[in-house]
C-alpha cells in the first residue's frame, strides 16, 4: 500500500450476485452448482479501502512538476490524518512560477 498509495479490491456483479474478479475475467462463474456464462454480462466494479485524495491544478502549475512529487506526496499522506490543505497551499507558494508568454 505504501508503494502505490492506496489498497483497493476488484470484483465483480451478475445478476445480483458478487463475483470474484478472477471469474469475472475467466467469463464464468458458478451459482446454486451451476457453471454460468457472464461474458458481457456482468458489470466489474472497484473499491478503494483506503481514504484517498485528489489534487487538480492548471497545466502549468508548479504541482505538476515531478520534481516536488515526493513532497507532495507526504503532504498528500497527512491529508489522511487530518485535513490540513494549508500546508499543501504554503508549499505551493514556495514555487517558482512558470511564466508563459503568447
Amino acid at each position: 500500500m505504501e508503494q502505490i498509495g492506496s489498497c483497493f479490491e476488484e470484483y465483480a456483479i451478475f445478476d445480483g450476485h458478487l463475483i470474484a474478479r478472477a471469474e469475472y475475467d475467466d467469463g464464468a462463474t458458478v451459482i446454486d452448482r451451476k457453471v454460468i456464462d457472464i461474458v458481457h454480462q456482468a458489470c466489474i466494479r472497484i473499491r478503494y479501502l483506503i481514504s484517498y485524495n485528489f489534487i487538480i491544478c492548471a497545466k502549468w502549475n508548479p504541482l505538476n512538476e515531478t520534481k516536488y512529487d515526493s513532497k507532495i506526496q507526504e503532504i498528500i499522506y497527512s491529508f489522511t490524518l487530518s485535513f490540513s490543505a494549508s500546508l499543501l497551499y504554503v508549499f505551493a507558494e514556495e514555487f517558482k512560477r512558470y511564466t508563459y508568454y503568447i
